[in-house]
């Protein structure tokens, strides 16, 4: 399931691809309304995102948010892989073998495994590009 947070980080996303053309950095405040996200949750957000080089961030008197300039091709995957990445597991198996002992024997582990490959291989190809 896409939680508020994950959704809220891919407008944030969309946001900036949206908006490539613009040169200055956007504050805080200002895509907090253009995306509707809360301002206090979306600081967490961006925080995320600037720690895995998604946004660069300049503080002070004439700072703001802009896209990381080499990410060009982001995806869902890799937004959801940041905010949220136990949320888009199918079951805690297909995300290390370790968590359970049955997990190299068990057929449901194997299916679902399949599946979570397949679910990722579907999120990366819808990249942001696509969503403008």
């Amino acid at each position: 399931m896409i939680t508020r947070e994950a959704d809220y980080a891919i407008r944030t996303i969309r946001f900036f691809y949206q908006n490539k053309n613009i040169v200055k950095l956007i504050s805080t405040k200002t895509l907090s309304e253009e995306t509707e996200v809360p301002y206090r949750f979306l600081r967490k957000i961006v925080k995320k995102l600037v720690d895995a080089k998604i946004l660069i961030s300049q503080k002070g008197k004439g700072g703001g948010l802009a896209l990381f300039p080499r990410k060009t091709d982001l995806s869902l995957l890799d937004i959801l892989e940041i905010i949220d990445p136990l949320n888009i597991k199918l079951n805690i198996c297909t995300s290390t073998k370790k968590i359970c002992s049955r997990s190299t024997t068990c057929p449901v582990c194997k299916e679902l495994t399949i599946l979570q490959e397949k679910f990722h291989s579907e999120l990366s190809k819808v990249t942001f590009d696509c969503l403008i």
